[in-house]
């Protein structure tokens, strides 16, 4: 791919700031790559709104799908470790004095993927319908296309620290699943 010239780039940041399209600067940067793919020197706002929107709309989509996989994820990895933490209170009494320390562990992990799953916290998904032709209804197209990309990047914005905090949980139960899981053998093995 070619690298778009600085005058472009500097063109379109200027014309994003000038027609007061606000947002996160990952979502600008994108806006500008895909202008320049179009060899445009001299985009219109129409244009420039037709090209971003349905990228825009499929970067939210795509962060609100995301966090689904993930809670199917953290689901069922809390499935496993608790299968874990069954057979290691199951086996207890074959097992040496310290398999309480795996399933300390294994716990908390349950803790941790639980707390990515719940509770639930609505992600925005951009204007409900209804409301927006109702506001916006009247007003023309650039004008409806313009408010739509500032609420699609506002929801995109607002949703990211929610991302953040679940993906941070995730993680973090799957790490102390696997040193339980590590724990585990290592009590199994020892015994």
């Amino acid at each position: 791919m070619a690298s778009p010239s600085r005058h472009l780039v500097s063109r379109l940041e200027s014309n994003l700031v000038r027609w007061g399209i606000g947002g996160s600067e990952r979502l600008h940067r994108r806006c500008i790559v895909l202008a320049s793919l179009t060899s445009t020197l001299f985009l219109t706002r129409s244009s420039f709104l037709a090209l971003v929107l349905p990228r825009a709309r499929q970067l939210l989509d795509a962060q609100v799908q995301d966090v689904d996989e993930l809670a199917t994820k953290a689901l069922g990895v809390l499935g496993f470790g608790g299968l874990v933490l069954a057979l290691l209170v199951g086996a207890r009494d074959d097992l040496r004095p310290y398999w309480w320390v795996p399933a300390v562990l294994l716990i908390v992990a349950s803790v941790l993927l639980l707390a990515t799953v719940w509770p639930q916290q609505e992600l925005d998904s951009g204007p409900d319908p209804g409301p927006f032709y109702e506001r916006f209804g009247a007003e023309t197209r650039l004008v409806a296309s313009e408010q739509m990309l500032a609420h699609l990047v506002s929801a995109f914005d607002d949703n990211a620290p929610k991302v953040a905090r679940r993906t941070g949980l995730f993680n973090a139960g799957f790490v102390f699943l696997l040193f339980g899981l590590i724990g585990s053998l290592v009590v199994v093995f020892v015994s």
